[in-house]
């Protein structure tokens, strides 16, 4: 979500488009995945990271103790907070190629582009009723009530 609201797809597709006229692609691949990551580095976009905020707030919580063996556990924490991140990153790989393909589509050629190459291929409503027309029996089931 910080991506989006952060407009990065946005401002990615835009710089992409601009860089490579109109050769962009309709699906991303692992190349533009990386481009993208190295974008919003480049920006400064850190990820949300819940996990390690909880650890920010219990060291200083815990700083008064001012322990050595508390500072060791911390540091672990942090780090394993840290691969969390990454862990998430990998996760939303999908998700990313798909808000970057839409961008793509809508820089081509507009909304109409959207549907016609990217929602008509993955949103799953769509894909749900493409299905249901080409399941000739049981589309009439639906229409007759059955």
């Amino acid at each position: 979500a910080a991506l989006i609201y952060g407009s990065y797809f946005f401002r990615f597709s835009v710089d992409y488009r601009v860089q490579h006229g109109d050769s962009i692609p309709v699906e991303v691949d692992s190349a533009v995945l990386r481009d993208f990551r190295e974008y919003v580095d480049e920006k400064g976009f850190v990820p949300p990271n819940p996990l390690l905020n909880a650890i920010d707030s219990l060291e200083q919580q815990l700083a008064e103790i001012n322990s050595e063996s508390m500072r060791k556990k911390i540091s672990d924490m942090k780090h394993i907070a840290a691969s969390f991140a990454k862990h998430q990153w990998d996760e939303s790989e999908q998700f990313i190629a798909q808000r970057l393909s839409e961008s793509f589509a809508r820089q081509s050629g507009g909304i109409e582009e959207v549907y016609r190459s990217f929602r008509l291929r993955h949103d799953p409503q769509i894909l749900t009723a493409i299905g249901l027309l080409e399941n000739h029996q049981r589309y009439s089931r639906l229409l007759h009530g059955e």
